[in-house]
């Protein structure tokens, strides 16, 4: 046999191997489903306590995803000296929550302090822990937040770096949305 013919030979056997395989993956009816994984909050309406400067202040039900946007439209709009300054309109609204509107203050006097846009009023009073900064007895006094899970609170916090947002707490072993829920308007991530 000539170095030629061999070659050929194997060049057909590697065809017929590669052929064979291709066959067998296009009839392969093995695959799992998709998976689908729905978000049973995006299927309820959201409910919104709308309060300050709008035409209509009141408790107004809205559709799934809703944003703040859509709070104020449904209050009539907004008054003339509200102050846009303190609020974001693109916020997504969650169920139960209060929106509040500040107005503009009257020329001369000092602006009102800017509260997060869903405290009520008794929780404005008291002053929100810091959880990139705060020691684990600060930690301690939350909801659902004992010795064991301040401490793992403050060593993720030192191992990769400052929370960018509350909802980064469910990287924390121990915690879970449910928990993040109990004490979100007690904490902050800035100063």
């Amino acid at each position: 046999m000539t170095v030629t013919r061999i070659g050929l030979i194997v060049i057909a056997i590697v065809a017929a191997v590669a052929a064979a395989y291709a066959s067998f993956q296009a009839l392969d009816f093995r695959s799992a489903p998709p998976i689908v994984i729905e978000d049973a909050s995006g299927t309820h309406p959201v409910v919104v306590d709308v309060r300050g400067a709008v035409q209509a202040a009141g408790v107004y039900e809205l559709p799934p995803g809703a944003r703040v946007q859509d709070a104020i439209t449904a209050a009539g709009g907004l008054a003339v000296r509200a102050d846009l300054s303190t609020i974001n309109l693109a916020r997504r609204l969650r169920d139960g929550e209060a929106v509040t509107i500040l107005e503009l203050p009257a020329p001369g006097n000092t602006p009102p302090a800017v509260t997060s846009v869903d405290q009520t009023s008794n929780e404005a009073s008291r002053p929100r822990i810091n959880i990139n900064t705060a020691t684990a007895e600060e930690l301690d006094v939350l909801p659902g937040v004992g010795e064991v899970t301040a401490a793992r609170i403050i060593a993720y916090r030192e191992q990769n770096g400052p929370f960018r947002s509350v909802d980064d707490l469910i990287h924390v072993e121990g915690i879970a949305a449910r928990t993040i829920d109990a004490f979100r308007d007690m904490v902050t991530i800035g100063p």
